[in-house]
């Protein structure tokens, strides 16, 4: 049977299009925007009613590339292994 939500949860905020757009180019770093965006993502983190945590979107990004990035070798391996050609090993 297909029920219908008690309640109907908060969209989570986008990034800013300023700052994932360009034309023709890379859009310019604008840290008021990243800012404003780093509070919104923090409202919304702190106010869920499950799974509540102080976090921002550049702690996040901050502890991805700080995490352990031993699976990046692995899977080189396997394309390596399928045949494909790692940019990095065409010097």
């Amino acid at each position: 049977m297909v029920g219908v939500p008690e309640t109907v949860p908060d969209q989570k905020p986008r990034l800013p299009r300023q700052l994932v757009v360009g034309e023709d180019s890379y859009p310019t770093f604008q840290a008021d925007a990243m800012a404003d965006y780093d509070q919104a993502i923090s409202d919304y983190y702190t106010s869920r009613g499950s799974n509540a945590r102080p976090e921002t979107f550049t702690s996040l990004v901050r502890r991805h590339l700080g995490a352990d990035q031993k699976h990046r070798d692995e899977i080189g391996a396997i394309l390596k292994a399928q045949g494909f050609e790692m940019p990095q090993e065409l010097k």
